[in-house]
């Protein structure tokens, strides 16, 4: 992504965007949520958000359930540190290439932490995942209604014919 970063938010469905956490897409269906807050981890469904930011109308705002959740905690502690939310589908989105998983031994330099374990080996940026600001998220439902909106695509059949049908446009990009 040029000038753009995936802003990914994981909240309890049918709660508001605003209120989700921040993450990052680490795996084509893999989401890493550092310090995930309590509301994600009481067992309820869970849903993630996955856009561009600046949403600008070109791409695609993706609404995923997640259907695994596993928890990461520190070994001295047990206070839950790290999130990873499994996506139903993989995303549209290109994930952050983390290269291989931490090791046992590595995870346990950052005591279990994978968040920290990620940054700490230079697999992740350090310091937070990009986050939602307030613009983005009154934009959201304009630009995800946008891009459902049926419109004609040329599809041309064996004949060479243009023959016109209603495609969803988030299909057509390239």
């Amino acid at each position: 992504m040029s000038d753009e970063e995936l802003v990914v938010l994981v909240h309890a469905l049918g709660t508001p965007d605003a209120t989700g956490a921040p993450g990052l897409l680490i795996g084509p269906a893999l989401v890493l949520v550092p310090g995930p807050p309590g509301a994600l981890l009481g067992g309820q469904a869970l849903e993630a958000v996955l856009a561009a930011n600046p949403l600008d109308g070109e791409g695609a705002v993706e609404r995923q359930r997640v259907s695994a959740v596993h928890t990461y905690s520190t070994t001295s502690t047990e206070v839950v540190t790290s999130l990873l939310a499994v996506l139903e589908h993989p995303s549209c989105h290109a994930p952050w290439d983390i290269g291989a998983e931490p090791d046992d031994a590595e995870l346990a330099d950052f005591e279990g932490d994978l968040w920290r374990a990620l940054a700490g080996l230079g697999r992740i940026p350090d310091g937070d995942p990009p986050q939602a600001d307030v613009a983005f998220l009154r934009r959201l439902p304009e630009v995800e209604a946008a891009q459902r909106r049926p419109q004609w695509n040329p599809v041309d059949d064996e004949a060479g014919e243009d023959q016109r049908r209603w495609w969803p446009r988030h299909l057509f990009r390239r």
